[in-house]
């Protein structure tokens, strides 16, 4: 009885080693190209502020923040993405309070933001590359 169990079990897992797919051999162009996003610009202040224009070369981008309540307490920080023509494109941010997050925007093109806040922040826009 032990054998036929023996043999089963022998041949079963010949069978999954047989099937089994090879890993790490051969090149991969497409695992070898990494996306990462690449930081383009950073705002940093504790007040109301339009910021240059800044270009986005990508079709996806994301604009990162960090604010803390500054002297006057938990207060609004905001922000709002234009393009130079004066155009709203998005809401990128609005809290308040202490807030570490980002927002991912699509398209490229140039863009200008205006940080509404009396906390201190900073502001990073990257882009994939």
């Amino acid at each position: 009885m032990k054998k036929p169990v023996l043999l089963i079990t022998f041949l079963y897992l010949f069978t999954l080693t047989g099937c089994s797919e090879r890993v790490g051999t051969g090149n991969n162009n497409a695992a070898n190209t990494e996306v990462k996003w690449t930081e383009v610009t950073r705002f940093e202040g504790n007040s109301i502020k339009d910021t240059g224009t800044f270009e986005i070369t990508s079709s996806e981008w994301r604009i990162s923040w960090d604010t803390k309540p500054g002297d006057y307490g938990a207060m609004n920080f905001q922000i709002y993405i234009y393009k130079p023509d004066k155009s709203l494109v998005d809401v990128a941010a609005n809290v308040i309070g202490e807030s570490k997050d980002s927002s991912v925007q699509r398209g490229s093109g140039e863009y200008y933001l205006t940080i509404n806040s009396a906390q201190p922040y900073t502001v990073i826009i990257e882009e994939k590359k």
